[in-house]
């Protein structure tokens, strides 16, 4: 046999065992299932308490993944979490239970193959804030917080309510770094003069993908309630 035919053929073999190694892949991640999680934190610094949620599901993609079911169940920081069957939609695993916030939050349980596996968020909280003085709608204010770096995915919302219930909020995004925060006139243009109860409440949105895991949480932080004046 010639060269070039040899390289024809060595180059043949190369895209046969190419495409045979590309066939076993494909069947491999189509038996391999990718899982979907949902997971939901909040806790109420005003309460010191704790609400955990998380639910499991299973499918080649998010539209048509289906419920899962945890046979070991689910542990949210050691304690075991109680499951509620929401009809053919899901299974949720739930717990309340008091504090104190801490920053790591660790959901624990075993995979189909009884291998321990966790879901962990991670979100410092708020200890102390105040107003440095009166707000003033038209010259604004200073917002004095223990030192905060919001990282990606990360807000921090200031909500005011009045003596009638109503509710306005200022919003912080991520970026945002330091200690004092400065309130413009602009974002308090919706406020009236008058009293007010304000808390703020840091969020968190993500998206994480690992292997053949995908978790979207969600986490909520509520601070204490302190009031301030806003003059005009």
């Amino acid at each position: 046999m010639s060269k070039p035919a040899l390289r024809v053929s060595s180059v043949l073999a190369a895209g046969l065992a190419f495409l045979a190694f590309a066939c076993r892949q494909e069947v491999s991640q189509e038996q391999t299932p990718q899982i979907f999680v949902e997971v939901f934190v909040r806790f109420l610094s005003p309460e010191n308490e704790y609400k955990a949620q998380i639910m499991f599901f299973e499918g080649d993609s998010v539209g048509n993944a289906r419920p899962k079911k945890m046979a070991s169940g689910v542990r949210f920081q050691g304690q075991p979490m109680r499951e509620k069957a929401l009809g053919s939609y899901a299974f949720r695993y739930e717990r309340i239970q008091p504090g104190p916030y801490a920053g790591k939050h660790v959901f624990d349980f075993q995979d189909d193959a009884g291998k321990k596996r966790s879901v962990v968020l991670s979100m410092s909280g708020i200890k102390q804030f105040l107003m440095e003085s009166p707000l003033k709608r038209k010259a604004g204010g200073v917002l004095v917080i223990e030192r905060q770096s919001l990282q990606p995915g990360e807000t921090l919302l200031l909500l005011f309510t009045d003596e009638q219930g109503y509710t306005f909020s200022v919003e912080l995004e991520e970026g945002f770094s330091g200690d004092r925060a400065i309130l413009t006139s602009s974002q308090l243009s919706g406020l009236h003069p008058g009293t007010y109860e304000l808390y703020l409440v840091k969020k968190q949105e993500r998206k994480t993908t690992g292997g053949y895991r995908t978790v979207f949480s969600s986490m909520e932080y509520y601070s204490p309630v302190q009031e301030v004046v806003v003059e005009p």
